[in-house]
């Protein structure tokens, strides 16, 4: 036939009538299935040959074409002789089927991407469709069907069963679409949470006859929703809960979010709150700010540098004070907004003022005390002065001189205290050295006693330094009195330090040092006595080296 020719644009009897001929023009990938077909056929397996394959044009371009066979003269043994039939091009519809299966396979991809399943129930028969994903949603076979409307009850908890019965019936009769949520119930019992859509079809004289709609599954976005619930809840029962008044705005200078405390803090009614505009915030509370101008610039220099953070107070005409603090809001690393958190500190600055005060009131008193008991203790140094000058008994002159020494060195303690800020605690190394060098100084030596002095910056109590002050005084006065008799250059050597918790402190000179019988516990003078009963009331102790000169080290523990 020509038109078998033209059909693929060849001249008629462009290539012989040869089955090889008309293989070598059908694609290869349906070559084998095409040549199946027709073995079934001349086998007589099957009545007629029906196929659909692609056949090459002259252009190399496939064509779709559908061919239909049959055998029309078999020889007396039934053998086949002469084989008949058609060629049709079907190109359009084979494209149109492609689209619709490619649209089809879209449709279920998009379902199951956002697990929506689509149904459609035809009143009359009461006969449902399902989508595979509608399928997948309940986990049912789909080979088994979808079930009926009448058998819907099992898929739903009843009460949501209830409702979509209702709204089913008003789609029905009213043609009334519906959107509801409900639980449905897999095969295995499990709830999922779906949002049912529907709506009613009408046929060409407008009766309802037909239902179609849509079932997704929503429950891990219920879950994520429930989550976010449960942190909002947190969130807000944790604004309500501080002591701070809180407000969060956008970038806009939208109000987002406040808590009560801060409406009570700024005494703002809610009408005005509810409008959620800043300007309208900041024009309530304007009028309550004792610089106002201030105020509003740092507002207006924070909105304009949004990733500045800001801490500063406010203060009201009528006395309360606000700490406030603002900070950028950030989302995902980006500025969304700013949390402005505001803090009544009124009574807690008025209570530091009142400390302040007291502090003050009692630094003068102290300075006072202190002033009056050193004036006390020159007049008791004086006086014993003036008594031992006026004895001739040398051992009595002796006895009162060393008392007045002693009373030197607390006044010097009292004086140092006296002049620094904490009149409680005071440091060694302001201390020590210069009462090393009073005490030095009383005793008229030529040529003149020298001192090293290395003493650390440490800070002590003050009965802690009373007791080092008369411990050194001791010790220098004996010294003075009998280390250097026999030599012209004396040297007394002083050192103070700390490692820890421990203070050492160390005396020594270069006299010829204490008799080997030397003991503090067993010594029967009234020095060592002193001098021991002075470490142990500091929580010291005291030990004598004896290698040829007088060396007392004194450690102090926990200071």
């Amino acid at each position: 036939d020509p038109r078998y020719y033209r059909m693929a644009e060849y001249e008629v009897d462009e290539f012989p009538h040869r089955l090889e001929e008309f293989q070598k023009r059908v694609h290869p990938e349906d070559l084998e299935y095409v040549m199946k077909e027709a073995e079934k056929h001349l086998s007589g397996l099957i009545d007629r040959f029906i196929v659909e394959f692609r056949f090459r044009k002259k252009s190399g371009a496939w064509l779709w074409v559908q061919g239909h066979g049959i055998i029309v003269e078999r020889d007396a043994n039934g053998v086949p002789l002469r084989f008949v039939g058609t060629q049709r091009d079907i190109t359009e519809r084979k494209k149109a089927e492609i689209e619709t299966r490619l649209n089809h396979n879209m449709l279920a991809r998009t379902e199951r991407i956002a697990e929506i399943g689509s149904w459609e129930w035809d009143i009359d028969n009461d006969r449902v469709k399902w989508s595979d994903e509608l399928f997948r949603i309940f986990q049912r076979d789909p080979a088994g069907g979808a079930p009926s409307f009448a058998m819907h009850d099992d898929l739903y908890v009843a009460e949501d069963m209830a409702r979509l019965k209702k709204a089913v019936e008003c789609c029905q009769t009213e043609g009334t679409p519906y959107e509801l949520e409900l639980r449905a119930i897999r095969t295995d019992g499990e709830i999922r949470y779906c949002i049912s859509r529907g709506r009613a079809e009408p046929d060409s004289e407008g009766r309802i006859h037909r239902l179609v709609g849509s079932l997704q599954d929503i429950t891990e976005r219920k879950e994520a929703e429930g989550k976010l619930r449960q942190s909002l809840s947190l969130l807000n029962a944790t604004l309500e809960s501080t002591a701070d008044g809180i407000l969060v705005v956008d970038l806009n200078g939208k109000a987002v979010s406040f808590n009560r405390k801060f409406l009570k803090m700024w005494r703002i009614p809610h009408s005005v709150a509810d409008t959620r505009d800043d300007k309208t915030l900041l024009a309530h509370i304007q009028n309550q700010l004792e610089q106002p101008e201030v105020f509003f610039d740092k507002v207006k220099r924070l909105y304009s540098e949004p990733e500045s953070s800001s801490r500063d107070n406010i203060t009201f005409k009528d006395g309360r004070i606000f700490e406030r603090y603002s900070q950028p809001q950030q989302l995902d690393g980006q500025i969304v907004g700013r949390v402005w958190s505001f803090r009544d500190v009124t009574e807690t600055r008025k209570a530091q003022e009142k400390i302040i005060a007291l502090l003050e009131e009692k630094e003068l008193i102290l300075k006072e005390a202190h002033h009056q008991i050193k004036n006390h203790m020159w007049v008791v140094r004086s006086l014993l002065t003036l008594q031992a000058s006026a004895i001739e008994n040398p051992d009595a002159r002796r006895i009162l001189t060393e008392a007045a020494n002693r009373v030197e060195s607390m006044v010097l303690l009292y004086d140092k205290l006296h002049r620094s800020e904490g009149f409680l605690r005071l440091s060694l190394k302001k201390f020590l050295p210069a009462l090393v060098d009073t005490i030095v100084g009383l005793f008229d030596t030529d040529p003149p006693v020298q001192t090293q002095i290395d003493v650390e910056d440490i800070v002590l109590d003050a009965r802690t330094l009373s007791c080092i002050g008369i411990i050194f005084n001791e010790c220098i006065t004996n010294s003075m009195k009998h280390a250097f008799k026999n030599t012209q250059n004396g040297r007394i050597g002083v050192s103070a330090s700390k490692s820890g918790s421990v203070v050492t402190l160390t005396y020594a000179d270069n006299g010829p040092g204490l008799p080997e019988s030397a003991d503090f516990k067993k010594s029967t003078g009234f020095g060592m006595k002193l001098i021991h009963m002075l470490v142990q009331q500091i929580g010291g102790r005291i030990r004598i080296e004896k290698d040829g000169r007088t060396k007392y080290i004194i450690e102090i523990i926990g200071q």
